[in-house]
């Protein structure tokens, strides 16, 4: 028996993850971590990379970073001479953005990590590293017969004026699932008209509290009621009802998923079924709904959070109105039920911001908690995951359409 418990997961981990570059993959940036006063720090995320036609982008960062000359890095950047001019990486940095910079072509960056070598990993660069600027190269065409190459190459332009062609922009990445099983089928959420379904589990085949996945059940309805074998049902519990924080007006009824069962025999009145999947302890009383398969939202990975970078995005606010098995603080990992749903505009795989009024007053930057994206929608409500966390969420929190 497999039985899911729920956790409370705050974040305290200290940022130190690269900073990935919006257009050009070849290389990538690192994040100055977080100062260890604030309470809680910023959890590692997805990084947004495109591949481009010379190296592919989904590398992980390196790991063992050191603090060394004033700064992260996980690499032994040499100390160079003063007379080699090297040039000190910055935030926002790249191989392939240095190398349109300095060499008029973004393709040659390779030539540029030729030059510097203690670079283990062409797509992580580090502000504070320097690096060596080879030369521009010189591009000699070739003679005809007996005619020396500059005036060949002269004679030719004069004949066709040629244009120089950009490189092609890097391919858009493909989407890809943003969501589990998990996600999906136990993120809960709020029923504006809940009514409290007839078909329950009216029975346990062993007796103990707690029935988890492979465990046998009992069902209150059978053949005559249209319960056959091979039949799946989610088993729901209604929890609490749900208020909207700003207008005290009721939202409807927080409704937990439990798991699923598939029946395996079936009698006129009752049937038997098996625990397929269970999110968390299901009991007696439980609930049974037509089973429900949703949409397995896809996306890009999301840009990392910037956790200074507060301004509103003016689209669509509401707030926080619940959290998953009634816990306190909620973090990276956790599902929250805000409200703000289709009728916004939302749909599954759109991002959101979580953030607080600055305590100093509205004219100071907000607070931002954490981003998310939206697992499930109802029309007024919306289960969001958080995927990246600067310090705890609780219920009340503003949310914001990114």
């Amino acid at each position: 028996m497999t039985i899911h418990r729920p956790a409370i997961f705050l974040v305290l981990a200290l940022s130190m993850a690269a900073t990935v570059a919006d257009e050009q993959p070849a290389g990538q940036e690192k994040k100055q971590p977080a100062s260890q006063n604030e309470t809680a720090q910023p959890a590692l995320s997805a990084q947004k990379q495109k591949a481009n036609p010379v190296a592919k982008s989904n590398t992980r960062p390196p790991k063992n970073l050191k603090f060394i000359n004033g700064h992260w890095t996980p690499y032994e950047p040499p100390k160079l001479p003063d007379e080699a001019k090297p040039y000190i990486i910055v935030p926002k940095d790249t191989l392939w953005a240095l190398s349109a910079r300095f060499n008029g072509d973004p393709m040659l960056w390779p030539q540029i990590w030729d030059q510097n070598r203690y670079i283990v990993d062409s797509h992580w660069i580090y502000p504070g590293d320097p690096i060596v600027i080879p030369a521009p190269p010189t591009v000699v065409p070739p003679s005809v017969g007996n005619a020396p190459a500059s005036m060949t190459a002269i004679e030719e332009e004069e004949e066709a004026p040629k244009v120089a062609q950009a490189p092609a922009p890097p391919a858009p990445p493909k989407p890809t699932p943003l969501a589990d099983k998990e996600d999906l089928y136990c993120s809960g959420y709020i029923d504006a008209d809940y009514r409290q379904p007839e078909m329950r589990i009216a029975g346990t085949d062993e007796e103990k509290i707690c029935q988890g996945q492979g465990d046998v059940v009992y069902v209150n309805r059978g053949s005559r009621d249209g319960v056959s074998v091979g039949s799946e049902y989610d088993v729901i519990r209604p929890i609490s009802l749900v208020q909207d924080p700003e207008t005290d007006k009721p939202m409807g009824t927080l409704v937990d998923r439990r798991g699923r069962i598939r029946v395996i025999a079936v009698q006129a009145g009752s049937a038997t079924a098996e625990v397929s999947f269970s999110c968390v302890d299901i009991g007696k009383g439980d609930r049974l709904v037509p089973k429900w398969d949703p949409d397995v939202p896809a996306g890009s990975p999301a840009r990392p959070m910037d956790r200074y970078g507060t301004n509103p995005s003016g689209k669509a606010q509401g707030y926080v109105v619940a959290a998953p098995f009634n816990i306190l603080a909620m973090g990276l990992g956790n599902v929250i039920q805000v409200s703000l749903g289709a009728n916004a505009g939302l749909r599954p795989g759109d991002r959101i911001s979580i953030y607080r009024p600055n305590v100093a007053g509205p004219d100071y930057a907000r607070k931002l908690l954490g981003t998310g994206f939206v697992v499930t929608v109802r029309p007024a409500s919306s289960a969001v995951k958080i995927t990246e966390s600067a310090r705890e969420v609780y219920v009340g929190d503003r949310v914001e359409i990114q």
